[in-house]
């Protein structure tokens, strides 16, 4: 008789245990695949430990349990190996998750009975550079991936692993890496591939050591044994981070892991760094783009009139340079980051504004086929335009706020025609049509929000900026990077002119529109960072809490909150200094979960996974959603 250790490959909440003991008369393999019984429950596990019953007879008749037997015997060639075990324990600790629940995204769960009928085994681990503690990262730009490619690709020895953010990002990389390195073997992973593809994808990725890999982000949990080279395309994009998914991870994070125990050589690009890879090295103030050269126009909104401040999408002047373009046959992008008709409607006598009933949200005014409509962004919820004001019913109702749509409407009002201009936004991939097929249609105007950000997309002669001031007055600590980022996006697709119409024409940061530094952004939003102790010089813990009853909710999240404060105020002093709590901030309702949310913030001045988890302890109960330091986090 053995003892079997195994970790169940399924979401067991962590305070339950990582691995769970059971009792076999066969001899069993480390790594073997089982079923056994978790609380009345069969479950699949994985095993990590086999030792023969005699060596715990006397502790076994002391406790007062008893062990289950193993049910069944799944598979008893061992699949993952070592490091792909460790990779799991680390982002189970690190993100106060359950082991399995990482070690199951590792593991070919969907594919393993096909797996084992090939008998299909991995090759022994090339590379383990366990006790390596630095990670080999590096920073480089969107335009040069070419030029890195054909460095990785030169001397081939290795799995190298590219990850895309969406599957637009991925058709580009995929033509770029055939016309660069066509003589090398190159696998495209998609986690939503049929069965027969996948096991095809397996067989060729366990036969070749030398190989490509190119996918999304699900890609990073494949059980590499050669790695050389992790390669995250556009890294700061949201494809690269698991939002309102389970287990939470970033890409960078387990890229980083694989970095440290593999030794292999981890990039990530951007059109622009972020801050904390900024900190971790100053060489890439050293390095930062050159972007282009354009002329700049900046249009100062706070000089209309009242009326037209509620009312105007284009200034007159602007509208004039866009149809003089349009007659010089020059191609033109109008960006602006929101989408609808108008942010919402209003009563000018009464000032009342159409609210949603569950989220308490102001509804967005779109168009919807023929008519329009009022929808909440957040939940979902649609209603009719109202002809008269609820509250007052006056019939002085007027939009206020910008949108594609009415854009176009003001465009279209202005004698261009519908056959000039071409919209770009999520509701048409909803129709059925592809971003690719969007951006090759050649439309002298296209209006578009941050979808229109794609390495396909061909630069225009003229750019407007209609709306970004919505970021410099955001809470999020992240706004101002995400700013710059819109603006050098915006730079590298504008060849002659970018005009931005503003509400705050003297705000320095439209400076890094011209031909300001961005060594400067960068060192002034370090300094910023660090005096309200924001990563990279903090860490983060967001606590997304939801009840069904608001009321019930709310006392909830303020139980929750004193729970989390008593915690703090029990602990030493030096450690008490080093944590800072925020909340509960209420997030509204949200209509297809049929939930109200509130968020706590956490804010600890080391990394210290121990002293976050001891906060964190017996949460996975309630109805939280844990996100640690996001959305990056590297």
């Amino acid at each position: 008789m053995y003892i079997i250790t195994a970790i169940p490959l399924d979401y067991i909440p962590k305070e339950a245990g990582e691995t769970f003991s059971f009792f076999s008369a066969q001899l069993l393999t480390k790594g073997s695949l089982i079923e056994a019984h978790i609380k009345k429950r069969l479950v699949k596990l994985l095993i990590t430990d086999v030792n023969p019953m005699k060596d715990y007879k006397a502790s076994l008749r002391k406790s007062d349990f008893a062990l289950s037997p193993v049910s069944k015997v799944l598979w008893e060639t061992p699949f993952l190996q070592d490091t792909h075990y460790e990779i799991a324990r680390y982002l189970g600790s690190y993100y106060n998750e359950s082991l399995g629940s990482y070690l199951k995204l590792i593991f070919p769960f969907r594919i393993w009975k096909q797996l084992k009928k090939i008998n299909l085994t991995l090759p022994d681990l090339k590379n383990n550079s366990s006790n390596n503690t630095d990670i080999n990262i590096n920073y480089i730009n969107n335009n040069i991936i070419g030029q890195t490619f054909k460095d990785l690709f030169k001397n081939n020895d290795g799995q190298s692993l590219i990850i895309c953010p969406t599957l637009t990002h991925l058709q580009y990389l995929e033509e770029q890496i055939q016309n660069i390195a066509p003589d090398v073997p190159l696998l495209i992973y998609r986690k939503d591939s049929g069965t027969k593809d996948l096991v095809t994808f397996y067989k060729k990725f366990a036969e070749n050591s030398n190989v490509i890999i190119l996918g999304l982000q699900s890609a990073i949990f494949l059980p590499f044994f050669n790695l050389k080279s992790i390669v995250i395309y556009d890294y700061k994009q949201r494809g690269q981070f698991s939002i309102d998914q389970h287990p939470y991870f970033t890409t960078t994070k387990v890229a980083a892991m694989w970095s440290k125990l593999t030794g292999c050589k981890l990039i990530v690009t951007a059109i622009l760094p972020d801050t904390e890879i900024i900190k971790l090295s100053s060489k890439y103030l050293e390095n930062l783009p050159h972007l282009r050269k354009q002329e700049l126009e900046i249009v100062d909104l706070k000089k209309m009139s009242v009326e037209m401040k509620t009312k105007i999408i284009l200034a007159p002047n602007i509208l004039n340079q866009v149809t003089q373009a349009l007659t010089q046959h020059k191609k033109v992008l109008i960006f602006l980051n929101r989408k609808g008709l108008a942010h919402y409607i209003i009563c000018k006598d009464c000032g009342q504004v159409p609210h949603c009933p569950h989220c308490q949200k102001p509804l967005t005014l779109r168009e919807h086929g023929a008519g329009r409509e009022l929808i909440c962004r957040s939940c979902g919820y649609k209603t009719v335009v109202p002809n008269v004001c609820p509250n007052c019913n006056s019939w002085h109702l007027k939009e206020v706020g910008l949108g594609v749509e009415a854009i176009e409407k003001q465009l279209k009002d202005n004698a261009i025609s519908e056959n000039d201009i071409k919209v770009i936004s999520k509701d048409e991939l909803e129709n059925g049509i592809t971003l690719i097929d969007l951006l090759n249609r050649k439309y002298p105007i296209t209006i578009a929000t941050e979808i229109i950000f794609k390495p396909q997309t061909i630069p225009f002669d003229l750019a407007v900026i209609v709306n970004i001031d919505n970021l410099l007055n955001s809470t999020n600590y992240l706004a101002s990077e995400e700013l710059i980022n819109h603006l050098a996006e915006i730079k590298e697709l504008s060849k002659e002119k970018i005009i931005l119409q503003t509400f705050e024409p003297t705000n320095e940061l439209w400076d890094y529109l011209g031909n300001k530094s961005l060594e400067l952004f960068y060192k002034e939003e370090l300094k910023n960072r660090e005096a309200y102790h924001y990563p990279p010089f903090t860490h983060i813990v967001r606590l997304n809490f939801w009840h069904k009853n608001n009321l019930l909710g709310i006392k909830k999240a303020n139980q929750l909150f004193a729970a989390l404060q008593d915690k703090i105020n029990s602990l030493p002093l030096a450690k008490r200094k080093l944590i800072n709590i925020l909340g509960p901030i209420s997030d509204g309702y949200h209509g297809r979960q049929g939930v109200f949310f509130w968020e706590i913030i956490i804010k600890l001045d080391a990394e210290s996974p121990t002293l976050r988890n001891t906060l964190l302890q017996g949460l996975a109960e309630r109805n939280i959603n844990l996100e640690i330091d996001p959305p990056l986090g590297i």
